[in-house]
């Protein structure tokens, strides 16, 4: 269930920073934590209704890669480096 809500979580972050254009993380939308709050929850729920092992062991992979995301990724990943002259 953890591996489920972590993945959700991770793939909300990663969609929001990929729309982000400057270098203020989702331009300082307050829907950034609701949209991870709701992710969460919704990876809870799946986590617990799902019992397939096929299913646990795609989410267990993919969660993973989302734990490495947050512990490779630097802070700022996001950014754009400065407007050219």
């Amino acid at each position: 269930m953890a591996a489920s809500a972590l993945t959700a979580c991770t793939g909300v972050w990663i969609l929001w920073g990929l729309s982000t254009r400057g270098d203020y993380f989702a331009s300082g939308n307050p829907f950034v934590l609701v949209s991870m709050v709701l992710a969460g929850a919704a990876g809870l729920v799946l986590g617990y209704r799902r019992r397939s092992p096929r299913y646990r062991g795609i989410v267990l992979a993919v969660g993973l890669f989302a734990a490495l995301f947050w512990l490779a990724v630097p802070e700022g990943w996001w950014a754009h480096g400065p407007p050219v002259r």
